[in-house]
């Protein structure tokens, strides 16, 4: 039988790319290896993927347009979200005025440098195109509608976040750090995106996320710390153990008085045994805690082999 050609290198330039972007980079670099002319074409798509492993694969939130530009309906920025395998949130900007660098170089309490704000505000296409983002995802009501829009208008970039999390298809690991009086901002919304998730289909984000650490130190020595902050609302908490393929959770500061909770926040039904698939639990800096609450952690899992307090 007479073999037939390859055909794929008579194809435009364009809709070879349209073919191959969709493949992952291994598969595209394979492909570009069977022939010298493919190879050709396909050397700026590889070296787009090669840029961004090196700029995105660890991404922060220190300069408040990282998110912005991770999040552009562009081929590059899909490129770039692929290649994001650690995100690091540093602080929350609840306002315009925020829309600085956060400086760790400063000392004792990081604060945001001593710069004009990036930008004043978001034009409203780009509100609505931030709102159906969350919509392919979650079913948001029209109270939740206007809320995240009041949100976005007035400067607060936790939504932003929130959906960057949820865009990187290869996302392993994200870290909060330490900073008073802001540290929870952070989980409060990531929280409200697993209660949506739990019930319909999580996100690729959520999906591929294996660590989690609320709470990360930036590095102070021992008498820089102020004075340590515990977060009490014990709900938020127990919705990591949710996301459905999480391995390594680390949270710092967790108050769990069992005056505390015994009436109102520990309820076995939060967290119904063989729940979750965390495998390593690491609670830093525990504010009480009783037999009981430690037990019923180990069972909610239903991989738990490692737990420190």
């Amino acid at each position: 039988m007479e073999q037939q050609s390859c055909q794929l290198p008579s194809f435009s330039p364009e809709l070879i790319f349209m073919i191959v972007g969709h493949n992952d980079p291994p598969d595209i670099l394979a492909l570009s290896l069977t022939c010298s002319d493919l190879h050709h074409r396909c050397r700026s798509l590889l070296v787009k993927h090669q840029d961004a492993y090196e700029k995105y694969r660890i991404t922060s939130d220190l300069s408040p347009e990282t998110v912005v530009d991770l999040l552009k309906d562009t081929p590059t920025a899909e490129i770039n979200r692929y290649h994001v395998r650690e995100l690091e949130f540093w602080g929350t900007r609840l306002g315009w005025k925020d829309w600085r660098s956060w400086d760790p170089a400063l000392s004792y309490n990081y604060q945001l440098a001593e710069e004009e704000p990036s930008r004043s505000a978001l034009d409203a296409r780009e509100i609505q195109r931030y709102i159906q983002k969350g919509l392919v995802w979650w079913n948001l009501t029209e109270e939740d509608i206007d809320d995240v829009q009041d949100s976005l208008e007035e400067g607060h970039d936790a939504w932003l976040k929130l959906l960057l999390i949820s865009s990187c298809p290869r996302l392993h690991s994200i870290r909060l750090v330490k900073r008073k009086g802001d540290l929870y901002c952070m989980l409060a919304w990531i929280g409200e995106a697993i209660e949506r998730s739990i019930c319909c289909e999580w996100p690729p984000g959520f999906e591929s996320l294996r660590s989690i650490s609320v709470g990360v130190s930036m590095g102070q020595l021992p008498h820089e710390e102020e004075d340590e902050e515990y977060y009490g609302e014990f709900g938020e908490f127990t919705k990591l153990f949710h996301i459905p393929n999480l391995k390594n959770i680390y949270f710092s500061g967790l108050s769990c008085e069992e005056d505390e909770w015994e009436e109102h926040a520990w309820r076995p039904d939060l967290l119904p045994d063989g729940t979750s698939s965390v495998e390593s639990l690491f609670l830093d800096g525990v504010e009480g805690g009783w037999d009981d609450f430690y037990a019923w952690l180990c069972t909610a899992s239903r991989k738990l082999n490692t737990q420190s307090r």
